[in-house]
């Protein structure tokens, strides 16, 4: 109904337990299902629990889909310790003058970073998050960054298909700290900048962190193998129809929709995963 609108579509806080992403009151159980449907346009990264939204978004990334990195607070309370309003905020680069569709548009096209502290510049050969780069061969690409944070970091990594690919040596306490560094791509996939830092006084509830969305990259003949995380989301979606039917709340005619969306999903997980 919101596309249908010309809307934008955003999940919020998609996972909270790290030890298993599917089992958690108030998750995105059908997320993986939405993303193949077509009625996803970027989710929070960060917001509720990063360490658990991020393994997620990652897995989706390695299955070929161009989620970009959104965020948000979530709720604040005076009951319980909260974060501040604010704390986990997604930014976007936009062009040209800014206005509210300008943004929206830049968070749609992927041209976004997500933080609670760091801030981001992030290029691959000239180009920036949201942009696909194509290359003939497996090459070598020129990542290009800079973090800069009002609390100090300890690490600063290139991202590659969700594997560290390089990791920058950090002075103590550092707040400003630059890439210029090629690495070697044998594959098609995605690249993205992530940082992060210790605890501070200042930032209640979590470490300092913060992620880019990624640059997508397409190598002739060396498509991204996502079979073991369509085989992932696959066992992710029989859990889900299975609690689905125990549960056993839709009407007839709701339950034949639902279990139609299911099965479209799982069709395309059947073909990523080879079978």
């Amino acid at each position: 109904m919101t596309h249908d609108q010309g809307g934008h579509v955003n999940y919020t806080h998609p996972a909270h337990n790290v030890k298993d992403l599917y089992l958690s009151a108030y998750c995105a159980k059908e997320l993986p299902i939405d993303v193949v449907l077509g009625t996803v346009d970027s989710i929070d990264v960060m917001g509720s629990n990063y360490l658990a939204n991020m393994p997620l978004w990652y897995r989706l990334l390695n299955c070929g889909f161009r989620v970009p990195a959104s965020a948000g607070t979530d709720c604040f309370l005076n009951q319980i310790k909260s974060r501040l309003p604010g704390q986990e905020r997604v930014y976007v680069k936009i062009d040209g003058e800014f206005n509210y569709q300008r943004w929206i548009d830049g968070l749609k096209a992927g041209r976004t970073f997500v933080t609670n502290a760091p801030m981001f510049e992030f290029g691959v050969n000239d180009l920036r998050a949201g942009d696909t780069i194509r290359l003939a061969q497996p090459d070598k690409i020129r990542v290009v960054g800079q973090v800069t944070s009002q609390y100090p970091l300890d690490r600063v990594e290139i991202i590659y298909n969700g594997d560290v690919n390089y990791a920058a040596d950090i002075p103590s306490k550092a707040t400003d700290v630059r890439l210029d560094r090629k690495i070697s791509i044998p594959g098609s996939g995605w690249i993205a900048l992530r940082a992060s830092g210790p605890d501070h006084p200042d930032q209640p509830r979590g470490t300092v962190f913060g992620h880019t969305s990624p640059i997508y990259v397409e190598v002739v003949h060396k498509p991204l193998d996502a079979r073991a995380e369509a085989e992932f989301f696959l066992g992710w979606i029989d859990r889900l129809w299975q609690d689905v039917r125990k549960r056993n709340r839709l009407p007839g005619q709701h339950h034949l929709h639902v279990e139609s969306q299911i099965a479209q999903a799982r069709a395309v997980y059947l073909r990523l995963a080879g079978h």
